[in-house]
């Protein structure tokens, strides 16, 4: 959030194709209008392609030939509590993520939602019910006008429901306004995370309904592994995609405009995740 986009821009003047992990909102805003200068220079910019934001949308959006009319969409994005390996870097921007206003979509806009909380049971790896509150990544607002979904809405939570509190209370108290603050919250976080019964897996879940030839329908992609693997993975497969020339649009873009998400789910189910899809009709 607020760093200085020299490396696309870099990208897009010298005709490089360009590929990012960013998480921030903020971002993606001023990175989207790097496009006309990508696109007359030959060069493919995408950022948001981790493992959240990124795969959520790309697994959404990989449904859409399953229905002749979408109809809702929900994504669950589930944290582990052992969280060892997350850095303080970003564990701060953690709380310009937790600053973006939740919003979810009912045709024809989004808006607030009325409920902002819910509880719900996780299966693999936590299998245990957790805390969800409604949230958004910049890389969904543009799911409604590339599918017309009627509705679509993101959830996210954490393991440890203590843990995640602690976690939005020094946020708020202002301990990652410095490293310092940062590094003791993050100290407390993790001790608080380090139970056997603590997972650092990460747990999607894309539910999306619809209907195919009048029939009702739905759709529910599932993966968990751990997020550092999943985030790196992400823009290997694009990168993949690329070299295949799967992708050969030029300027930049949030990975639900460009990304051929059946081709990308079917390589990412060929790797080391967990990972399941089924179709039922309701």
């Amino acid at each position: 959030t607020h760093f200085p986009l020299y490396l696309p821009e870099i990208s897009a003047i010298h005709g490089i194709h360009y590929l990012d992990v960013s998480g921030s909102y903020e971002n993606a805003e001023r990175f989207i209008k790097l496009n006309e200068i990508a696109s007359k220079n030959d060069a493919t910019l995408i950022t948001a392609l981790g493992a959240n934001p990124g795969i959520p949308g790309i697994a959404l959006m990989s449904t859409k030939g399953d229905f002749d009319v979408l109809e809702t969409g929900r994504i669950v994005f589930v944290m582990g509590a052992r969280i060892e390996e997350v850095s303080v870097p970003a564990l701060k921007e953690l709380k310009y993520m937790f600053d973006v206003k939740p919003m979810v979509w009912k045709k024809p806009h989004w808006a607030i939602p009325k409920e902002q909380g819910s509880k719900e049971y996780i299966g693999k790896p936590f299998e245990k019910d957790v805390y969800l509150g409604t949230s958004l990544t910049r890389d969904l607002l543009v799911i409604p006008e590339l599918t017309d979904i009627e509705e679509l809405s993101f959830w996210a939570g954490s393991q440890s429901t203590i843990q995640g509190l602690v976690m939005i209370l020094g946020m708020k108290l202002g301990f990652t306004s410095s490293d310092i603050g940062a590094h003791l919250l993050m100290n407390i976080i993790q001790k608080i995370g380090s139970s056997k019964e603590s997972k650092s897996d990460i747990h999607l879940k894309v539910v999306v309904t619809g209907k195919k030839e009048g029939i009702k329908q739905k759709r529910t992609i599932e993966m968990y592994c751990d997020e550092n693997y999943a985030t790196a993975l992400a823009p290997a497969i694009v990168c993949q995609q690329i070299i295949e020339k799967k992708i050969m649009r030029y300027g930049s873009f949030l990975p639900p405009e460009i990304v051929p998400a059946v081709d990308f789910m079917e390589k990412l189910r060929n790797f080391a995740v967990h990972y399941s899809a089924r179709t039922e009709k309701i």
